[in-house]
């Protein structure tokens, strides 16, 4: 289950290696490690991210999911921002797969 995930993406945010949000993405200048989107993000948030060459990922979870495990409202994608935690995150998504 993803929700594994969330305390993850909570201690990346603490960390200061999380974006939140299309419009502080699109402002960040450099490639990002992972986008992930939440599975009701709505077609225009992929739309307006299409230009950047980042890897991504949609998880089985929603905006609230997400924005609750980051501390704030609804959330349809962050970027991660710290090559660490792109790896941590990748991991356990190889073990839910595996799980499956």
């Amino acid at each position: 289950m993803e929700n594994n995930l969330l305390p993850t993406l909570g201690l990346a945010r603490r960390a200061g290696k999380l974006l939140l949000g299309v419009d502080s993405i699109s402002a960040y200048r450099k490639p990002t490690c992972l986008l992930i989107y939440a599975s009701d993000a709505s077609p225009r948030v992929a739309r307006a991210l299409s230009e950047r060459r980042d890897p991504c990922v949609t998880l089985n979870l929603t905006k609230q999911q997400i924005g609750k495990a980051v501390g704030c409202g609804e959330v349809a994608v962050v970027a991660v921002t710290d090559a660490g935690f792109a790896r941590l995150i990748g991991k356990k998504l190889e073990q839910l797969e595996e799980n499956e």
